[in-house]
């Protein structure tokens, strides 16, 4: 699963505004991410952990949901298994400190690696 590529800034999204799951336990991380991810015209929604995510998503129809890959109550991978369990499930996109190539193959549609740059977030919810 390759990581995408860096790139400089944001602008704003072409298509339609999506909806946004955030689940980092970082909260400079993920109010980062959530700040791109509102300046390009999506809906988004930032918890602090899996198992609130899990809950978010219970309740919410989101189209992507960016996930932390280490927190401490339920890593990335984790939660997007249990999301993977449903009919319906955004597209996922993993947030990850670590070397991409580490990730479990398949599991996540796009690896992004933190610190992650706007245009970068920009083309991976674009999908």
């Amino acid at each position: 699963m390759p990581a995408m590529p860096a790139g400089r800034a944001a602008t704003p999204a072409r298509g339609p505004s999506l909806k946004v799951l955030i689940a980092d336990d970082h909260a400079f991380s993920r109010e980062v991410v959530a700040r791109i991810a509102s300046a390009l015209g999506h809906e988004v929604t930032s918890v602090d952990g899996g198992h609130a995510a899990l809950e978010a998503a219970a309740v919410n129809d989101f189209d992507v949901a960016v996930i932390d890959r280490r927190m401490p109550d339920m890593d990335g991978a984790a939660v997007a298994i249990a999301m993977k369990a449903h009919a319906r499930h955004p597209r996922l996109v993993a947030l990850s400190g670590d070397d991409p190539a580490d990730m479990l193959p398949g599991l996540f549609d796009v690896v992004l690696q933190k610190p992650v740059e706007a245009s970068v977030l920009a083309r991976a919810l674009a999908g």
